[in-house]
């Protein structure tokens, strides 16, 4: 991905983000962003799917919050929050982290 150049993705218009940003640890998140901002055409939309939670993990998937989606793409992007489902203690992946519920959260981003 980091070695991905402008002229790589000019024909781009749509990016799916499922669990990109998710798989990043925090320190890593601002580059990845940056690096992305770059090499996509203005205009080119993302439609980013986040989990947040309250407990650390210390593997992926990392939380993400609506917050920090804010401070990573503001500056770049318009931000459409679509929706927040709330994942329950019983769903199978807050039964394997052992949490007692997170949400997940769908966004559209569109490049200015």
């Amino acid at each position: 991905f980091f070695q991905l150049a402008p002229g790589d993705l000019k024909h781009i218009r749509l990016v799916y983000d499922r669990a990109a940003l998710i798989a990043l640890p925090p320190s890593m998140r601002k580059h990845y962003v940056e690096h992305l901002t770059a090499i996509i055409p203005e205009g080119t939309r993302i439609l980013l799917i986040t989990l947040d939670y309250n407990t650390k993990i210390t593997a992926p998937p990392f939380n993400v919050s609506d917050d920090e989606v804010q401070e990573l793409y503001a500056a770049d992007y318009d931000i459409e929050h679509i929706t927040t489902n709330t994942l329950a203690s019983d769903h199978p992946f807050t039964k394997r982290k052992g949490l007692i519920g997170a949400t997940e959260s769908v966004f559209r981003l569109t490049k200015r």
